[in-house]
């Protein structure tokens, strides 16, 4: 237990200790994709932990499975994520983005772009799958 409390260097990083942040998802985005103030003061709250590994974070927009998770891939997207690496910098932390694409479980109600094709056969007997409209109702499929 002692060498998990000490402190390590990963790279430029010294860390605190040898623990990191890990991912959980917080579906905090606004609409569009773009990490908010609350992204910012989540993330900054959780500093202290030295590594923060962010949530999936989605690098196009049919890569999204579900709403309110955010994106990096427009310019406000990138904005966004300033703010919320320069709020993790200020609290002395470091993270790295989770780079997340939904893959098969992309659906065109949950994409913006509403083009994602399912790889399943349109009649597969599927239960307990959701699709989230921007309303934020799910419908079965």
């Amino acid at each position: 237990m002692e060498k998990l409390w000490s402190k390590t260097k990963i790279g430029k990083m010294e860390l605190p200790h040898r623990l990191s942040m890990a991912p959980m998802t917080r579906s905090r985005a606004q609409e569009d994709g773009t990490p908010g103030e609350e992204a910012s003061l989540y993330y900054a709250q959780r500093a202290s932990m030295g590594l923060i590994i962010t949530e999936g974070v989605q690098p196009s927009d049919d890569g999204q499975g579900y709403l309110w998770s955010p994106w990096i891939y427009t310019e406000k997207h990138i904005e966004g994520w300033r703010k919320v690496t320069d709020a993790v910098h200020k609290a002395d932390g470091y993270m790295y983005i989770q780079l997340m694409h939904a893959g098969r479980m992309s659906h065109p109600d949950n994409t913006p772009s509403s083009t994602t094709r399912s790889t399943f056969p349109h009649r597969a007997r599927c239960r307990n799958v959701y699709c989230y409209r921007h309303a934020g109702y799910p419908r079965t499929t």
